[in-house]
């Protein structure tokens, strides 16, 4: 792990995003790694107290104006330029999670190193239509039978009659499920039709199982793939909407050695498409295994940082790894550093589960912002304050609270992090993390 840290030690890097959370990973390790926010969070003060360099812009202004929701707003923001310009006398690194068109502008006319992939990358893979597209020519026999038009163009009984009940339409961009729409009736199809009629979808045959997440880094051209998560979605102690991303476990346990392997040879011949194409670092597949045969569908690629990326950094520096964000960062910057990665990694264990509303947001009024619990025979406890997920025991979870006046539909409430495993089956929690959600939504069995 010298290896990189030496080769990174003095570079100024700026991580830009509205939520903190987005950024971390390296922020106790590299010095020189700043992560630039809008919003604050309570994490903040334990990660300044574990050595991280954070600009929050809400302890630096009242203005609700400069509450930005964008990375690109905060960029460009004065308040930003100039702690950039102060903390680097070089050409400063910008990260960010996602590219976007202001981003690439911004960079560009203020001088500074991108060490993202352009927008118009991100948008050939990471719009859902135009990667149905691209892996109907590139992976026929593990596409999901779908059809493009806009949404007002199709006819509910045709669709139905081709396609099956139910069937899933998509936008070409979304967020965690937030633009999936699982269809069971005309009523409901007619509801989102009036809605949104001129809006170009992916409309989809439904597979009914679960999904599998890889992380990949393109380094050098070589692929570097993590072993596989899973999903956490469909269980409605942590959200009543079909298809929510509610998490993710690492390892499988529900895949055989042969899908594995089908899942590394899908994930390997994409990269490398995409690496021909210009593409370099970080990106994300999703696969749903179909539940009565067993096979592996293409379901999406995130061609940019992953919500898992910082919880998997902290796993892979845990196992002794090379973090594949260390690898994006060295690509980016032509740093040469060992390119082996094993993706049948057996250390990597972890999960993370997300409570999203609807929850009673009164029953969490006891609950730390930050805090480390532990269920104890009938109730929970808090037992410390913070640390890293890594250093947690199997019984033990982080507990970070999102602080919201108001949550929107399908707004993250809680975060919950753990060294264990939380599932006993793809769609059921384990009984005691069941039972440990619930009375930590309810406060029915909290002490403090």
């Amino acid at each position: 792990m010298n290896e990189w840290i030496d080769s990174l030690y003095k570079k100024k890097i700026f991580f830009v995003t509205p939520d903190v959370k987005r950024g971390l990973g390296l922020e106790d390790i590299l010095p020189n790694f700043h992560i630039i926010c809008s919003f604050w969070d309570p994490l903040i003060p334990y990660l300044r107290n574990k050595g991280a360099s954070i600009l929050c812009l809400a302890e630096m202004t009242d203005d609700s104006k400069k509450q930005f929701t964008n990375s690109g707003q905060l960029l460009e923001c004065p308040i930003v330029t100039d702690y950039i310009k102060k903390y680097s006398t070089i050409q400063p690194n910008i990260l960010y999670f996602k590219p976007s068109a202001k981003l690439d502008f911004l960079v560009r006319k203020l001088g500074y190193n991108n060490l993202s992939n352009s927008t118009a990358l991100n948008d050939i893979y990471e719009n859902k239509i135009s990667f149905y597209q691209l892996i109907n020519i590139l992976e026929p026999d593990h596409v999901i039978p779908s059809q493009i038009g806009i949404l007002k163009s199709f006819e509910f009984n045709s669709l139905q009659h081709s396609l099956g009940l139910s069937f899933v339409v998509q936008f070409g961009k979304g967020w965690a499920g937030k633009t999936t729409y699982f269809i069971n009736n005309l009523k409901d199809f007619i509801a989102l039709q009036n809605k949104f009629p001129s809006t170009r979808v992916r409309i989809s045959k439904k597979i009914v199982g679960f999904t599998v997440l890889n992380n990949v880094c393109i380094y050098r051209e070589n692929v570097l793939i993590s072993p596989p998560a899973v999903q956490i979605s469909n269980i409605p102690i942590l959200s009543d909407r079909e298809g929510m991303t509610c998490g993710r476990q690492w390892p499988v346990s529900y895949l055989t050695a042969d899908q594995i392997e089908t899942i590394r040879v899908i994930t390997s011949k994409l990269g490398s498409y995409m690496s021909k194409k210009g593409y370099k670092g970080y990106f994300g597949i999703d696969f749903i295994i179909e539940s009565t045969s067993g096979k592996v569908y293409l379901s999406e690629l995130n061609a940019r940082f992953t919500a898992s990326c910082p919880f998997y950094t902290r796993l892979e520096r845990d196992a002794g790894l090379t973090p594949l964000f260390i690898y994006h960062i060295s690509d980016f910057l032509k740093i040469e550093i060992s390119s082996s990665y094993n993706q049948l990694n057996k250390s990597i264990v972890g999960s993370q589960l997300i409570i999203r509303n609807p929850v009673n947001v009164k029953s969490l009024s006891g609950i730390k912002d930050v805090g480390v619990y532990k269920l104890n025979m009938n109730h929970f406890e808090m037992i410390s304050s913070f640390t890293y997920p890594e250093t947690l025991h199997d019984d033990e979870y982080l507990i970070l609270k999102r602080q919201r006046a108001v949550y929107a539909d399908s707004d993250e409430v809680v975060r919950m992090e753990t060294k264990g495993i939380v599932l006993k089956n793809v769609d059921v929690l384990k009984d005691e993390v069941f039972n440990f959600v619930k009375d930590f939504k309810t406060g029915s069995k909290r002490k403090s």
